[in-house]
């Protein structure tokens, strides 16, 4: 039992690689902000952890385009407790972005909770993969940017709170509510864009 423990620790340090590009895909943004502060702390490369990850998130994005293509997307958007509220956040995106690609990408990944809408949106449009492939390889690439940066600044107020409060629990409680507050202001965003 204990070698398949350190093992599991481990995982970390002997597949940066993996690691780094499967968090976008099953964690999203935390996940990625979450490896940027290991390695802004030396566990591996911030620029391991920035590619990989950019190539993990441009794969599942990818995937969410070709999601209304499927029979499946055709059943669910025509049941009744899907199509209103998707309607309704179509529309807003049409009025915010004006229809130009990468800013609608961009919007998708800071707009909480509205990521996988927004790319199945993208894929019902007449927009080829080609087309949208480098937009959105061009919103991936700021937004991996604006991750890798939180995580490299995390770290740096974790260890000044650390030094404050001399007591690690403290420095992680005030981090972890720093981070809901942060999370709270989104959704209050998100939910002020989608009532206007």
């Amino acid at each position: 039992m204990t070698l398949f423990l350190s093992n599991i620790l481990n995982i970390p340090q002997s597949h940066p690689i993996l690691l780094s590009f499967f968090a976008p895909i099953f964690t999203g943004e935390p996940g990625v902000i979450f490896l940027a502060f290991l390695g802004a702390t030396g566990e591996f490369s911030l620029l391991t952890v920035a590619i990989w990850s950019f190539l993990g998130m441009t794969t599942v994005d990818s995937l969410w385009f070709f999601f209304p293509k499927t029979k499946i997307y055709q059943r669910l958007i025509g049941h009744r407790y899907v199509s209103k509220p998707y309607r309704k956040i179509e529309e807003q995106l049409r009025i915010i972005a004006h229809d130009r690609d990468i800013l609608i990408l961009l919007l998708s990944k800071i707009l909480i909770g509205t990521r996988v809408l927004i790319l199945v949106f993208v894929g019902t449009r007449r927009l080829t993969f080609w087309r949208f492939l480098p937009a959105n390889a061009a919103a991936n690439a700021i937004w991996i940017s604006v991750l890798m940066l939180v995580g490299f600044l995390a770290r740096g107020g974790f260890e000044q709170a650390l030094k404050t409060f001399q007591n690690i629990q403290i420095a992680a409680a005030l981090i972890v509510a720093l981070a809901l507050l942060l999370y709270y202001g989104m959704k209050r965003i998100n939910q002020w864009l989608l009532e206007k």
